[in-house]
């Protein structure tokens, strides 16, 4: 399921230019990460790496495109955002659920809080 993602190592020098350090990043899109088998092939590949590692993850899945749907609604005026929203949230949920092996603690203290927050105009 992870389509693309990069290995890349970074040499961390001190001000003598001496090697200090050693770190790979992955930065994986949100085409790899659309589902939650998408999300544990991840962890395959980053659970193999056996040095320091920076992971860098973009949205789940079209997230990035969602929001901006919400936003443009919210532009025009209308309703359609709510329900836009709704969708994200939604779709998260069903990650999470897939994910989790006890959901609801995280449902109900984290995910649902933070998109009641947004539709009520709290940061």
């Amino acid at each position: 399921m992870v389509s693309r993602y990069a290995g890349r190592i970074i040499f961390v020098k001190n001000s003598q230019q001496t090697l200090i350090h050693m770190v790979q990043v992955y930065k994986f899109g949100g085409s790899s990460l659309k589902n939650a088998d998408g999300i544990r092939h991840l962890r395959q590949i980053v659970g193999d790496v056996d040095q320091s590692l920076v992971l860098v993850v973009s949205a789940l899945g079209k997230t990035t495109n969602a929001l901006e749907e919400v936003v443009q609604a919210s532009f025009e005026h209308t309703n359609t955002w709510r329900q836009k929203l709704d969708a994200i949230r939604e779709f998260h949920e069903i990650i999470a659920s897939d994910l989790l092996p006890e959901p609801d603690m995280f449902l109900d203290t984290i995910l649902r809080p933070s998109f009641a927050a947004l539709q009520a105009g709290r940061p």
